[in-house]
């Protein structure tokens, strides 16, 4: 499939789940379609999917990110634009999974959001 990201520099918050998991799926399709994954996460085990994007030769880099800390948001954006120059799109990955599931009420999904919104805030 053709995406037209080649050269792209794309965030990708929430990427350095366990291999498999979401975040790591989707650094691996955007490098196939030959973007540039820029990895935020707070897990160091991105700088293992760091270092295996560059062996792909891809100019990746991981930006170790606590996203619940704005410093941390907004030294790693200092940083990453400095290297890159720009950004080309941003793709929100990071979450929590509670359990609660679509099986569940309509409250009991309303209240796991904002569980989820004050757990990311805080």
């Amino acid at each position: 499939m053709n995406l037209n990201l080649k050269d792209k520099i794309i965030v990708v918050t929430g990427s350095a789940g366990m291999p498999g998991s979401i975040g790591h799926n989707i650094i691996l399709a955007l490098a196939s379609e030959g973007a540039i994954p820029v990895l935020l996460d707070r897990n160091a085990r991105g700088f293992e999917y760091e270092s295996q994007l560059r062996e792909q030769g891809l100019d990746s880099k991981f930006y170790q990110t606590d996203l619940s800390d704005a410093d941390q948001i907004k030294t790693s954006i200092e940083k990453l634009s400095a290297h890159y120059g720009r950004i080309d799109a941003i793709i929100n990955n990071v979450g929590v999974n509670d359990g609660v599931s679509l099986e569940d009420s309509v409250e009991d999904f309303m209240y796991s959001l904002k569980l989820n919104l004050v757990s990311f805030y805080a």
